[in-house]
């Protein structure tokens, strides 16, 4: 008989009672692998009796594919086999993170020292010698199974606590972060960190020093998890002391050297802005660009071109200067939204992707949103976040709005237009705005605010006309008379608005107008305008009238002169009071633009709530 005492055996003691301390067999399932049928019988019938489940294996493939199948707790596994033997099923089951603990104890006819050694050197648990006894086989199955639940026990138990902590350290991390979204002067600053895991190197803040300064960074450590989260802080913390003492590329360079001393193992890319009134000073230090978005166009970037912090001491950083206009936003993102899709420095993808692009009117994007939207791009690409995934975008409220009172006399018009223009952005095109502005405000003072009929201007050669404009300031009736002008610039439109006592525009000459500005649209240029441009950039040709709408509005011009009719071709749109006292003319930057400015109606008669100055100018 290969199992001695059989009968013995099948009477457990007390002591291996299968119901003791709350252990139950019967949730347990023995794979037993021999390639003898008698001892599979035999080994099956004696746990079968204790209370276990039981899975057979008659060589070591098979052991493999009854693993996988059954997940059993435990493995009698016989040494030698034919195909596999024993010490292959060893090596194989530990060489899987699966069943890399499952318990196993090799049963074997030799008691060789050589054997034994193999088979614990190979991963088994235990051994027992044939002829096998009843007593000490169950004793060890037993012991075995209980050894390994406690284990997963304490497994889970630790598993549990480290999650809490991993929970915790979530939680603290986020604490850091400021409050977003969050209007600061005449800024909207908001972001979103989205960690690989619970926790991550990524972190951004915003950071009050003095002067009236604001500085706003993002943080991207090396690697990813608790240790990157830890210099994270520790980082964070050294640079809100050293901002609040120097300026950008001192207290980078310091922190630098700082972290090159401590040999942690860890380097961290830093972008940082100092914002000053209407301009920012930038520093990247080894992220994707940080770059302005104007409209639907990249206006300006920084290339992450110094070393990344803590590589090497003495490194130096040098930092670019930008202006900023209203309208404008500026982002920062690390590369855990570059990487993953295309080029690291393919910023203007991420912003397509994460549909970042400004808006009119400008919109804030809350955290959690933000968030939703790196992480469903993720999944969009089936792809797991490979790395800690951060932005910042930081919004230019506003407009630049400028008040001017203008006296109505035609003295006045020469040099409001002048000032008009110095305020106007680059990207106006100045001759053809001038002609515009001339006949708007000439019309305004003259018919409006004079009160004289244009129909003077066909007698005598205009004579008459030119005498009685100069004339009628100085008249009791009209003294005081003042034609209110105010300018708006966004960064992506510029508007003025006209407005006078007197005499109103009557309706049916008021020509208002909304221009397309896409290429496909456009049609000849108009002979009476020179060519727009936009900054060094050649801006689309301005349509003129279709030919129907043109003899209509020349019919107009007929009785009110072509003044009007300039004017709605010089200007993208043209919108005119109710009641005919007020003018708007707006050009845009694009067709994007003007298309959201539709949707925005009354930006001058409900103005933005903060404008960066409002200055009173008189011409005499």
């Amino acid at each position: 008989m290969l199992i001695n005492e059989r009968s013995g055996t099948f009477d457990p003691p007390g002591a291996l009672s299968p119901m003791s301390n709350n252990f139950s067999p019967a949730a347990h399932t023995v794979l037993v692998v021999d390639d003898t049928a008698a001892n599979r019988y035999l080994y099956g019938t004696l746990l079968e009796r204790n209370g276990y489940q039981t899975s057979f294996a008659s060589d070591g493939y098979e052991a493999i594919e009854a693993v996988a199948q059954e997940k059993p707790s435990l493995i009698l596994l016989d040494y030698m086999m034919p195909r596999l033997d024993g010490l292959g099923v060893l090596r194989r089951l530990r060489d899987d993170e699966e069943t890399r603990e499952l318990p196993i104890v090799v049963l074997t006819a030799s008691a060789e020292p050589d054997h034994i050694d193999a088979a614990l050197q190979a991963g088994a648990n235990d051994y027992i010698t044939k002829p096998v006894n009843g007593k000490i086989l169950m004793a060890r199955v037993r012991a075995m199974i209980r050894v390994d639940q406690n284990r997963e026990a304490r497994s889970s138990r630790s598993n549990s606590a480290l999650f809490e902590e991993l929970q915790e350290a979530a939680r603290v991390q986020q604490a850091q972060l400021p409050p977003v979204p969050v209007e600061h002067q005449d800024w909207s600053i908001t972001g979103a960190l989205s960690p690989s895991g619970q926790v991550g190197g990524d972190i951004f803040d915003i950071i009050p020093v003095k002067d009236n300064r604001t500085i706003a960074l993002l943080l991207d450590v090396s690697g990813h998890g608790t240790a990157s989260a830890l210099v994270a802080s520790e980082t964070r913390a050294e640079l809100r002391n050293l901002f609040a003492l120097m300026s950008l590329s001192e207290a980078v360079s310091k922190l630098n050297n700082h972290m090159a001393r401590r040999e942690t193992g860890k380097y961290s890319c830093l972008a940082a802005l100092d914002i000053q009134e209407n301009q920012v000073e930038v520093l990247n230090a080894g992220l994707p660009p940080v770059i302005v978005l104007r409209a639907h166009c990249l206006a300006e970037s920084v290339q992450g071109s110094g070393l990344p912090i803590g590589m090497f001491e003495n490194s130096t950083y040098t930092t670019s200067t930008w202006k900023i206009h209203p309208g404008d936003r500026i982002i920062l993102m690390s590369d855990g939204l570059t990487e993953p899709f295309g080029a690291t420095d393919d910023c203007r993808a991420a912003v397509q992707r994460l549909e970042l692009w400004p808006q009119i009117p400008p919109r804030q994007h809350e955290p959690e949103e933000l968030r939703d939207r790196i992480e469903a791009l993720y999944q969009k690409q089936k792809n797991d976040a490979p790395d800690d995934a951060t932005v910042l975008i930081l919004d230019r409220l506003g407009c630049q709005n400028h008040e001017i009172a203008v006296p109505a006399q035609p003295s006045a018009i020469t040099p409001c237009v002048q000032g008009v223009l110095q305020l106007a952005p680059s990207w106006v095109d100045a001759d053809s705005f001038e002609q515009g502005l001339i006949e708007a405000l000439t019309n305004a003072v003259v018919h409006g605010a004079l009160e004289i009929s244009s129909a003077g201007r066909a007698l005598d050669g205009g004579q008459s006309f030119f005498r009685e404009a100069e004339e009628r300031p100085q008249q009791q009736r009209f003294k005081g008379r003042q034609i209110q002008v105010r300018t708006i610039e966004t960064g992506v439109s510029y508007g003025v608005h006209i407005e006078w006592t007197g005499r109103a525009c009557p309706k049916e000459l008021r020509i208002e107008s909304t221009r397309s500005l896409a290429p496909d649209l456009r049609v000849s240029q108009n002979p009476l305008l020179p060519s727009f441009h936009s900054g060094s950039q050649k801006r689309p040709d301005k349509p003129r009238l279709p030919e129907e709408d043109l003899s209509a509005d020349q019919g107009k011009a007929s009785v009110a002169g072509m003044g009007l009719l300039i004017i709605s071709n010089v200007f993208d749109r043209v919108i005119w009071g109710p009641d005919g006292y007020s003018l708007e003319l707006w050009l845009y930057r694009n067709e994007e633009t003007m298309q959201a400015s539709l949707r925005w109606p009354g930006q001058f008669s409900q103005p933005p709530k903060e404008t960066a100055q409002s200055d009173e100018v008189n011409h005499e």
